[in-house]
């Protein structure tokens, strides 16, 4: 794969990928995005000239795409061709990462908004049902290691407690227990994510190997994420600094 970095006078960078993106040349990908990153915090990923592209071609953009969002910054993509967005919705990462169908959208994009406000607060609410010892042990995670900005967190026992905190507040992150029954999780993220809730909002199912089942339905149901306990305090404070931090360029756009 070749990639060019066009060094535009703008505060955003563009890669030109072109070839196949697969196992081969996930290396060559992440390191063009972590160079670019150390130039620009905002990069977009020209894709009009890969023709193929496998998971492996796919997870590299993907955790290059998550290491900057987490620190701030943002990647978008433009001009896929038709196979090759095809793969990327396949794994539902429409739902984390912008496309565009042509370069200068992807520009104009960029250049039409300021910059993310991460001084202002997260507000997350976790919906517990049966294990308050996972909402304590997130608790602890979620105040001691997410460092992004400051963090306020509201319990609630049961999806209509969910749905009145959300008439009243925005929220960054909603953490749902994966005990809730199949048709009351499907319906309670269906209303979130719907016109009258909160379509911007990340929605991560936390599980047990004994409810795993449930999270998986949750997860086709609209959810955007598994964490399964026992937690990985390192791992888990990767993905919501991510999460929380791909809302906030959500609700800018």
């Amino acid at each position: 794969m070749k990639i060019r970095d066009r060094e535009v006078r703008f505060d955003y960078a563009i890669l030109d990928f072109v070839g196949d993106a697969d196992t081969h040349s996930m290396k060559e990908i992440q390191d063009a995005i972590r160079r670019a990153a150390k130039k620009k915090s905002k990069i977009i990923c020209n894709m009009s000239e890969v023709k193929h592209i496998n998971s492996a071609g796919v997870n590299a953009f993907l955790l290059s795409a998550k290491s900057i969002i987490g620190t701030g910054g943002e990647v978008v993509f433009s001009a896929m061709l038709p196979n090759v967005e095809r793969i990327f919705k396949l794994g539902r990462l429409d739902k984390y990462l912008k496309f565009f169908p042509r370069l200068i959208e992807a520009e104009e994009y960029f250049r039409s908004r300021g910059q993310v406000d991460l001084s202002e607060k997260d507000n997350i609410l976790i919906i517990e049902k049966k294990n308050p010892f996972i909402k304590e042990h997130l608790k602890q995670i979620l105040t001691k290691n997410i460092q992004v900005s400051p963090i306020e967190t509201f319990s609630a026992k049961s999806t209509d407690e969910a749905m009145r905190f959300l008439k009243g507040k925005r929220f960054s992150l909603i953490l749902l227990d994966s005990t809730f029954s199949m048709g009351e999780g499907k319906e309670f993220i269906e209303m979130v994510l719907g016109p009258d809730g909160q379509p911007d909002l990340p929605v991560l199912v936390v599980t047990t190997s004994d409810t795993m089942d449930n999270a998986q339905y949750f997860i086709r149901s609209g959810a955007h994420d598994i964490i399964q306990f026992p937690f990985a305090p390192v791992e888990v404070e990767s993905r919501l600094r991510f999460m929380m931090t791909l809302a906030k360029h959500m609700k800018q756009t």
